[in-house]
């Protein structure tokens, strides 16, 4: 044949020609040939038992009625299943009128040149099948040629009459010793006929390959009890090859075939799949080890495959459970009794502990995209490399300084000064404007994820970092859970379609944690955290309730006809001394001065509001957050003289972290000043132009 062809194989097992130095393979693609193996497949199906009395009582569950009786199988009764490997096609045999009713010219087509004629409806022209003689005859060969299809496989005796006279004898071979063959073609040259004999004769019909050219193999001779050279023509040889895994893949199954005392036939099937799913896994799995040079004894035999394969299924069973949200508690419950001490539990399965992985392929997508982008002027962390290492995929990024959160431990998580705050906004606003321009949403923002690049020499200078949850807004299901608890947007907790507004939410959240020096919503479950933006922000719109696919899980909605409204579930009681604020209005008046106003609080407070808005079609964007009065402001403090703080009793208590003893020197008072206006001179040579922000080299 010239030109790209691909084989398809199909067999019934009958046959015992290949030859002791071939090893059976799996399938695999080659750079001109698509190769592959099909099989008839009986599926076991047992007889039934009593089955009379069953279909009297109406309780035959298990009558199946394409059940076969099969009589040279191992399992003589079952379902016969016939598979064409290279479409991944499979027919249930129900009959030869079935078969007929699918089939354009059936007329003079044997069962075999029927089920052929279904299977190769899809393969194009130019395909090489390979199949047994359960498939083979002159008629379906010549049917198979009109359609571009060359047939090899062997062939019975009874179906090429004709072909047998011309060939000697099977006495006449024997006398000629084994390896002798002899080849017959049709009048018009189309298909050839060879037999071979080895220890026994083989008939073969092809209409690609003859006995030209030969070769030997390796086969088994029981007088001299040794391998010995015998002459193998071509058609046997590539018969071999196509068809060795067939045998091979027939023999594992055999091995630890699934077993149920169920009469179903479809969960039979079911079963039937499943094994030669797992023998063709194992297959692959063996060869692509042995490519990679590892040890034989580090390569699993098939039994522990397929118990591997079931710890595997159980763990992720099992964790999905354990992962599932607790029930809802009715209203009135309490859950204040003290838990029990949680038992030691054997490591996770390492499925379950790489399950986390399944979001690599969206990863790659996303710093993919980041290439795009300059990560000096966009404030996003720079890739260098990623390589492969031990089944692992790693990643190296710039080194970096610290994080946001690792810097607010080392000062004891005491409030950033507005100075401060504004730069990292500012910052932030320029990388969350970047991500939106290549489509991206970052989906996990919080303090461990802003890194310092240089806090001793570029103070306050940060880059964005962890793009392994980024991806596009839109393309993320709803309901999808993401972000850190703490910082998770109100349309994440009500299961609304999402938008890239998630990133200021969270944004938000960062904002107000290094305020105050500690979390404006925290929890321990996602009630917790909907009770606490209520409690600080309001209750989302209603349209946002209506459309949630969560919102039964914190609200409930009020029976009365003429109020339909949703109202907050109590499933817990709260303490209302915990609450840090009542209102984002109360840090107006957490430090109240005497004489003068503090501007910059006000526009903080503002922004603030505008990040943490419920709705996020609303919300304030990248660019409008970039134009803000905080941000453009010039001013940096105020120029009141000595404020005098007249905080209120619970302001007092939010801010007691960030009060420090007063110096009993003046020395000290005056290094501590000098100290603050050095770092405030530092921040200040940060320069905001049109095209981003640059730094200076400290």
């Amino acid at each position: 044949m010239d030109g790209d062809t691909s084989e398809l194989d199909l067999s019934d097992n009958d046959d015992d020609i290949l030859d002791a130095s071939y090893q059976p393979q799996p399938q695999e693609q080659s750079s001109t040939e698509d190769e592959s193996s099909g099989d008839e497949y009986p599926i076991p199906h047992p007889t039934e038992q009593s089955r009379g009395r069953k279909r009297l009582r109406g309780e035959d569950n298990g009558a199946c009625p394409c059940r076969q009786y099969l009589p040279m199988k191992p399992n003589p009764v079952g379902i016969k299943n016939f598979v064409c490997a290279t479409t991944d096609d499979f027919d249930l045999y129900q009959g030869s009128a079935a078969l007929r009713e699918q089939v354009e010219e059936p007329e003079g087509l044997g069962l075999g040149s029927l089920i052929m004629a279904c299977l190769c409806k899809t393969l194009h022209r130019g395909t090489k099948v390979y199949c047994d003689r359960l498939f083979t005859s002159i008629q379906g060969a010549e049917q198979m040629l009109k359609k571009e299809l060359y047939i090899t496989g062997t062939v019975m005796k009874n179906r090429v009459t004709a072909a047998v006279q011309k060939l000697p004898t099977d006495k006449t071979m024997q006398t000629s010793g084994r390896g002798t063959s002899k080849e017959v073609s049709s009048e018009d040259g189309q298909l050839c006929v060879v037999k071979w004999f080895d220890n026994k004769p083989v008939l073969m019909i092809s209409a690609v390959h003859g006995t030209q050219p030969e070769d030997t193999c390796q086969r088994w001779d029981k007088k001299q009890k040794k391998y010995v050279s015998v002459s193998r023509p071509c058609i046997v040889r590539e018969y071999n090859i196509k068809m060795g895994g067939v045998d091979l893949i027939d023999r594992m199954i055999s091995y630890f075939r699934m077993s149920s005392r169920t009469k179903k036939w479809t969960i039979r099937m079911l079963m039937h799949f499943t094994d030669l799913a797992l023998a063709n896994s194992w297959l692959l799995y063996r060869k692509d080890l042995a490519t990679c040079g590892a040890p034989r004894k580090s390569i699993m035999q098939f039994l522990e495959f397929r118990m591997d394969v079931a710890r595997t299924f159980l763990a992720q069973h099992h964790s999905q459970e354990e992962d599932a949200d607790s029930p809802e508690l009715s209203e009135g419950d309490d859950d204040s009794s003290e838990s029990k001490k949680r038992p030691v539990m054997a490591v996770p399965h390492v499925s379950v502990r790489r399950r986390a992985n399944a979001h690599l392929p969206e990863m790659i997508q996303a710093l993919l995209k980041l290439k795009n982008l300059d990560p000096e002027i966009c404030n996003v962390v720079q890739i260098h490399a990623a390589f492969f290492d031990r089944g692992y995929f790693c990643f190296v990024f710039e080194y970096l300084d610290k994080s946001l959160f690792d810097y607010m431990v080392e000062n004891d998580f005491r409030p950033l000064p507005l100075e401060g705050i504004r730069l990292i906004v500012q910052q932030l606003a320029v990388a969350l404007q970047s991500l939106r321009s290549v489509g991206l949403t970052h989906c996990d923002i919080k303090l461990d994820n802003i890194m310092l690049v240089d806090h001793e020499k570029q103070p306050f200078r940060i880059k964005l970092i962890d793009f392994g949850l980024a991806d596009v807004a839109s393309s993320i299901p709803q309901g999808s859970v993401i972000q850190a608890l703490s910082y998770r947007s109100p349309e994440v907790l009500l299961g609304l379609p999402l938008t890239e507004a998630v990133d200021m939410w969270s944004l938000g959240c960062v904002v107000g944690e290094l305020h105050l020096g500690d979390r404006l919503f925290d929890g321990n479950n996602e009630y917790d955290m909907m009770r606490s933006i209520v409690e600080l922000l309001g209750q989302p719109p209603n349209r946002m309730l209506d459309a949630g696919i969560k919102t039964n899980q914190y609200f409930k909605k009020s029976l009365c006809p003429w109020n339909r409204s949703w109202k907050l579930k109590t499933h817990l009681k709260q303490n209302s001394s915990d609450k840090l604020l009542d209102s984002l209005d109360d840090l107006l008046s957490a430090f109240r001065t005497k004489g003068c106003e503090n501007p910059d609080l006000s526009l903080f407070v503002d922004m603030l509001k505008k990040m943490l808005d419920l709705d996020p079609a609303t919300r304030i964007t990248p660019a409008q957050l970039l134009q803000h009065g905080f941000l453009t402001n010039t001013e940096v403090g105020t120029t009141c003289k000595e404020p005098e703080v007249t905080a209120s009793k619970k302001m007092d208590s939010l801010y007691s972290r960030s009060v420090k003893a007063p110096s009993t020197t003046k020395q000290a008072t005056l290094k501590q000043g000098r100290k603050e206006s050095m770092t405030i001179k530092m921040m200040t040579q940060l320069v905001t132009t049109p095209s981003g922000l640059k730094f200076s080299q400290g």
